[in-house]
């Protein structure tokens, strides 16, 4: 039984904890030749010791691009079940308008909505603006630095906690093409409240990405994830390692 509460608590605190932040940027499309592209993500996980434990998750990733504009949705669900029961259900949905100012500087906007059961956010909407700087960018080599600020709130209904921040965000990101079919992806994202610095959100994920066939991606991610988390007993700092199929159309 104890093995079986740890091995759950342990899947909980992964996908709970990473919800804080959403790394949009392992997201983004850089071909720029189609105004339409998209990739659909999905995976599984089960194991049965004194109870039968289900995980489900998959994301969807579209993008139009036209001139120097270019809109973004991302949306994203886990579910998990235990013995029939729902332990966790998690799904946030982003929607991310850029507009390529110069060749180096682009601004963007974005909304985004958000519920974690086992966090106890009911839901959460943000939505902020900021300006994205490339700082390098050739046929293998990509190179990026954001800066802006959002504005959060969040509701907890099972406690009626209701609660709202504004936060300064910046992230730093890169992507690098090792070979025809093997990509590797770093981001690092700080989000502190302006108001409160010493309650800040940080995440550093690294991805290899190798493709299987044209339609097909093989996606490795490790990540580090330190976040305060309200009304909750988690750790503070916590890392992530998952593995995923990729569909890529």
């Amino acid at each position: 039984m104890r093995r079986k509460l740890f091995i759950l608590l342990f899947i909980l605190n992964l996908y709970g904890l990473s919800a804080q932040v959403v790394n949009i940027e392992n997201k983004r499309f850089y071909n720029d030749s189609s105004k339409f592209t998209g990739r659909a993500k999905f995976e599984t996980e089960g194991f049965k010791n004194i109870e039968t434990v289900f995980n489900f998750g998959g994301s969807i990733n579209l993008q139009y691009h036209h001139g120097p504009h270019k809109l973004m949705f991302v949306g994203d669900m886990n579910y998990l079940v235990s013995d029939s029961t729902v332990v966790d259900n998690i799904a946030y949905a982003h929607l991310r308008y850029n507009y390529q100012l110069t060749k180096i500087v682009t601004l963007e906007a974005y909304v985004q909505y958000q519920f974690n059961k086992i966090l106890k956010i009911s839901s959460r909407s943000l939505g902020g603006a900021g300006v994205r700087l490339k700082i390098f960018d050739n046929a293998h080599n990509k190179i990026f630095y954001g800066l802006g600020a959002f504005y959060e709130k969040q509701i907890d209904t099972p406690d009626q906690l209701e609660w709202t921040a504004a936060r300064m965000s910046s992230y730093l990101t890169y992507h690098l093409q090792i070979t025809h079919f093997m990509e590797l992806a770093n981001s690092f994202y700080y989000q502190p409240n302006i108001s409160r610095l010493s309650d800040k959100r940080l995440l550093d994920e690294f991805s290899i990405m190798i493709d299987a066939t044209k339609w097909l991606t093989f996606e490795s991610t490790l990540a580090f994830i330190h976040a305060n988390v309200h009304g909750i007993d988690m750790p503070d700092n916590i890392w992530r390692y998952d593995n995923k199929l990729v569909i890529n159309f």
